[in-house]
């Protein structure tokens, strides 16, 4: 553990506070994106003259 980093060496270890608001906002935003992207498929999809 380098400047409180961690390399996932430990998954049993202790996870901070900090941390799992970490992973919680990066998978909020992850979803975010994947639904924007899917939004964006479908009006892609919808102005497509087949």
């Amino acid at each position: 553990m380098k400047n409180e980093i961690f390399d996932g060496t430990n998954p049993n270890g202790i996870v901070i506070r900090e941390q799992i608001a970490a992973m919680l906002y990066r998978y909020a935003q992850m979803k975010m994106l994947i639904y924007l992207m899917i939004q964006m498929l479908k009006k892609f999809c919808e102005n497509v003259i087949v």
